[in-house]
Formats: C-alpha cells, structure tokens, sequence
C-alpha cells in the first residue's frame, strides 16, 4: 500500500474489473488467473512484448529546444518482465521486475530505456498481527501529467508497458517508494491498521524534485456483511522544490462508510461507496477543506465479461506542480473473452481538476483505449490496441515548461509471451 501514488491513481478510472469464472486454457496468458485462497503457492513467471505504434504525436527527444513541436509517426519496442510470487498461511511475498527498450522513428530518430522493480512482502506476526512491507523503484525516461492515466496497466497485457500513450514530455526522472505497516485484528467484526510510507521523485535536467512523507492509522469496524465504519487520521508533508515550490501539510480525516452491497434482484451486481476528508495547508494559506470519496457500480456476466462505471473525488501531489489539486473523475469500462482465444477490453474516462490554494482551473483530462488479443499457443498472443489521451494545463501551473495542451491517438500492434518457469501448488491443510 503506497498511499496517493500519483494523481491519475484516480484522476480517471479503475482497471477494468476481472469477471470470476473459468477463462480456459489460455487465461493465464491474458493475465486472468483463477481464484487461489486457500492455496499454498510459489510461481515465477516471464513476461514479454514486442510491437510497433503509430503516434499521431510523438514527442521531441529530452535536448530538443523547447517548444519543439510534435510530429507523427512509428515506433517500435520490446519490453521483458520477471514476476515472482509466493504466498503461505504466514508469509506472502511477491515481486515484479522488468526493463522496456523503445526507439522513436522521428526525425530525429532516438530510443529510451525504462526500468522497474516492484516487492511486497506480508506475514502474519501472531494470529492477530499482521506486518506488511513494499517498496518500488522506476526509472522513466517521460514525465506523466497523469501517471497511468486511470487505464489498466493491463493495455498490453503486461507488468511494463511497451509505450507510454500518457507522457507529456520526454524528461528522465526515478520515483522510489517504500512503507510499512501492522494490521492488528482487534475483534471479530473490527481491525485496526497503521501505516508510514515515503515516496520521492527526482528529475535529471531540473530542480522540481518531490519528497512525500507521511502515516495514517485507521480503524474498520464491519457491522454488517456489506456495511462498515471506517475511522482514521493521517499526515502527509509534501517537499515540492523548484522555483516555486513550497512546503504543504496534509490532513486526512477518514471517517467514512464503507458500503459494498450486491443486488438480489440483478445477480453478480454490486454498488460500493467510500468517503474521507481532506485538509491541506501550506506555511502562507489557510487550511483548505476537501470531502472526498468513490462510488463503484460493477456487474459481471457470462463466464468471463465484467463492466464497470466509476466516480471519484481526490486530493492529490503531483511532482513538478506547485499545488496540490482537487480532482473529480468519472469513468468507464468493459472487458471480456469473446472466445478462450479471444479478449477485448476497453474503457472511457474524464477528469478535472483544480488547485487546491489559488482555486485555479483548467487540468482537464479525457481518454479512451480498446484493445483485442488473440492467442496463438498457450504462450504467445496477437494484439491490436488503439488509445486517445487529451488534457488540457492552466497556465503557471507547474515549473516543468510542459506543453498547455496535448492530443495524441496511438494505434499499435504485437506479440505478448507468456513463459512460467515454475509452478508449486498445494491445498492448505
């Protein structure tokens, strides 16, 4: 648990939801995995991509001088991923690490390198404690305005993207993160959980580097199946360094429901909602107040289909920003197997945002993507995909001189692998 990661975490929309049933021989290659509780397992697996995109706006290399323009055209990529999980009665690991090699075919042409690693680990301390710890590490050579963009990691079925359709500006940056915390099962129906976590984003070429700090510590109570209370307090201080930069605290006031009902009367449906409060304030502003939460419907059919419709309101840190912003987003999305060789997924989604301390306007954000895979053998499958990101910057928003406005739409196209080396189930006695 890496708390606010980043703004698009929830800017957009929620990966598109994962329908329960049986996805046939050639799940696991599109990443579907039947349920495993109760299970004892350790499974390593490789992954890898090899495709080619076309690029309505591909975007000038890191030295080019600013305010170069963007211009059409294809690139190519191959991507390598090593996965890594075991998990037993007390002890739960896992761990992803992959690199990403991509070559811009522009004028100038040029290639970019991404690397990331990824580990969480969690074991059970008594039969009421519970630890828990994580840490990850990406070198990217783009900056996102929207990190993810809400889509699923999944647009090319893969622990590491090929492309990146949401980057906004070739500027090579790390982000590293790490938190730990307890889970301490106080009675039948309650928990209580605490947590520290620090995250920081450091640039190469400028001087907009960001730490986050921060602990909450949240009691749950479940008094009914699908009904609960939820009380917590946290604190955030946020390091946003550059010529503008400025020192922000963060109050998290969680008192909220948690709801998570499903309808009798339409089967495999259900409606979730969550709520919070934020306070913020900065050596100079006032506290500024902010009631945050989401609402989630999702239905699941047939054997392995699932939609989804999503709202949500935030209160995010962005490297390279000068304020916090309030975000308000709504989204989309519908995934699926046609056959066991064949899975669509897609979705839509909008988002805007405003800054938390002057009130400024003006982040706005829409995207879409589909994309089709077939398999051809239980380890390699064809994709075709199609993504549209916009957003839209106030002026003086950040020190990063990223454009005000960006359009792109990427077509791309193929092969994903599927490799596990090794495989040890067993039912838990």
């Amino acid at each position: 648990m890496i708390i606010r990661l980043c703004l698009g975490a929830a800017l957009l929309f929620p990966a598109a939801a994962m329908a329960q049933g049986n996805p046939g021989p050639f799940g696991a290659l599109f990443g579907r995995t039947p349920e495993r509780a109760g299970q004892d397992r350790s499974i390593v697996e490789v992954r890898s991509s090899l495709g080619a995109q076309y690029d309505t706006a591909l975007l000038p290399p890191e030295d080019a001088p600013v305010g170069t323009p963007t211009q059409s055209g294809v690139a190519s990529g191959a991507t390598a991923a090593l996965i890594y999980e075991h998990a037993s009665s007390r002890l739960t690991v896992n761990f992803t690490g992959g690199a990403t090699r991509s070559q811009y075919l522009g004028t100038p042409g040029y290639g970019v390198n991404l690397f990331n690693a990824n580990a969480r680990v969690s074991r059970a301390i008594t039969t009421r404690i519970q630890g828990e710890a994580a840490a990850s590490y990406v070198h990217s050579p783009y900056f996102a305005f929207y990190p993810g963009s809400g889509l699923s990691q999944r647009t090319v079925n893969q622990p590491v993207q090929l492309f990146s359709p949401y980057a906004t500006q070739m500027l090579d940056n790390e982000t590293a993160e790490a938190s730990a915390g307890l889970t301490a099962k106080l009675t039948r129906r309650s928990t209580l959980n605490a947590v520290t976590y620090r995250r920081q984003t450091l640039f190469s070429q400028t001087d907009d580097d960001f730490v986050l700090t921060g602990y909450q510590a949240t009691w749950n109570w479940r008094f009914q199946r699908n009904l609960g209370l939820r009380v917590g307090y946290g604190r955030e201080h946020a390091d946003q360094r550059g010529a503008q930069g400025r020192d922000t605290d963060h109050e998290l006031i969680d008192v909220g429901i948690d709801f998570n009902h499903e309808f009798s009367l339409a089967r495999r449906t259900t409606l979730g909602f969550t709520t919070s409060t934020s306070i913020i304030k900065s050596s100079n502003t006032n506290r500024e107040l902010r009631v945050n939460g989401a609402i989630v419907f999702s239905k699941a059919f047939r054997r392995t289909w699932a939609a989804s419709a999503e709202a949500r309101r935030g209160t995010y840190f962005v490297p390279g920003f000068f304020e916090p912003l309030f975000t308000d987003t709504v989204g989309l999305s519908l995934s699926g197997m046609f056959t066991p060789r064949l899975e669509w997924t897609s979705g839509a989604s909008a988002g805007r945002g405003v800054a938390s301390f002057t009130g400024t306007s003006g982040f706005n954000t829409m995207t879409a993507f589909s994309q089709l895979s077939m398999a051809v053998s239980r380890h390699f499958a064809l994709y075709a995909g199609y993504v549209a990101y916009r957003y839209e910057l106030p002026n003086n928003a950040t020190n990063l001189q990223l454009p005000d406005r960006l359009a792109r739409q990427a077509f791309s196209v193929g092969l994903n692998a599927y490799l596990p080396v090794y495989s040890r189930m067993r039912q838990r006695q």
